[in-house]
């Protein structure tokens, strides 16, 4: 009955039972999340995970080059430091993705055969090497169509 009180729940389970502060991945459909918009809001900025995934699988924030890519701060689990922060903001505590609760790509990147995970990941690879739009748009189509 009370999603918000479900969720902190969760999180700190994990946050005690499971090693490290990499990821937290969360799926919540829109109208729950819009109705509780504030308490939501305030759970994922008091969650110690360096990047919190709503909807959207957290390694994603890997190939964005501007958002932090690391630990939270002070949680040595998962190592120290972080990569990405193209922007050089001050002591980055986390990244944030968020997407629909029903977005395409989701569907894609659940459960992959072997040939379409090397794909996406040779791509993804390629894109990060040399980031232009014939190389994203080449994972893009890995992603959305498989090819």
């Amino acid at each position: 009955e009370d999603p918000m009180g479900y969720l902190e729940y969760a999180v700190r389970c994990v946050e005690t039972k499971s090693y490290g502060s990499l990821g937290l991945g969360i799926l919540i459909n829109d109208k729950t999340m819009k109705k509780n918009q504030q308490q939501f809001d305030n759970l994922v900025a008091s969650f110690p995970f360096g990047i919190v995934g709503i909807n959207i699988w957290p390694l994603f924030v890997n190939s964005m080059p501007m958002l932090k890519w690391g630990a939270f701060p002070g949680y040595t689990a998962s190592g120290q430091g972080s990569i990405g922060n193209a922007n050089l903001y001050r002591k980055p505590e986390k990244a944030i993705l968020t997407a629909p609760f029903s977005y395409l790509p989701r569907k894609s990147v659940e459960v992959m055969s072997p040939r379409k995970a090397g794909l996406l990941f040779s791509r993804m690879t390629k894109y990060k090497l040399k980031p232009n739009l014939t190389t994203q748009a080449a994972l893009f189509a890995a992603v959305l169509l498989g090819i």
